[in-house]
């Protein structure tokens, strides 16, 4: 039992400093005595990427002129991994799906998955999706580009 902290760290991809981060997310300090993991620590750092790394609306016209269906998925990305790593992000690795059906259950965001892109090719609207790692370069670029506009 002692050894599962340092072995899920060795295992991590070992890319600019990301590894410890994600396992400083994904572990709660007050349990590693009883290595336990805490994926309530995974959750900010999941919605984080799924919503920042969109565009904003800057004016509330814009927002109110837009469907619902636009407004859920312009604003949102999805996670590509493999579906065996659904149930480590909650099914929010799906997070355009999660908007749109909130109360679908998550095992079946995947299949529902198939059904929007369709949607989003037929409407001309962007199914934006990304790894991880790529999401949150997306973010980091993304919210450094807004407080730059912001002190303008």
């Amino acid at each position: 039992p002692a050894t599962r902290f340092p072995l899920c760290h060795s295992l991590l991809p070992q890319t600019r400093g990301i590894p410890q981060h994600l396992v400083a997310t994904c572990y709660d300090n007050h349990n590693l005595e009883h290595h336990k993991p805490s994926m309530v620590r995974l959750v900010p750092l999941q919605l984080l990427v799924s919503h920042y790394a969109t565009p904003f609306f800057h004016k509330q016209e814009e927002f109110h002129n837009t469907s619902w269906p636009r407004v859920m998925i312009i604003t949102t990305l999805n996670i590509t991994n493999p579906q065996w790593l659904d149930w480590f992000h909650g099914g929010l690795n799906l997070h355009i799906e999660h908007h749109l059906f909130p109360t679908m259950p998550r095992q079946h965001f995947r299949a529902a998955s198939k059904h929007v892109r369709s949607y989003c090719q037929k409407h001309g609207l962007p199914y934006k999706t990304a790894h991880w790692t790529e999401a949150i370069w997306l973010t980091v670029k993304h919210l450094k580009r807004e407080s730059l506009a912001y002190g303008k």
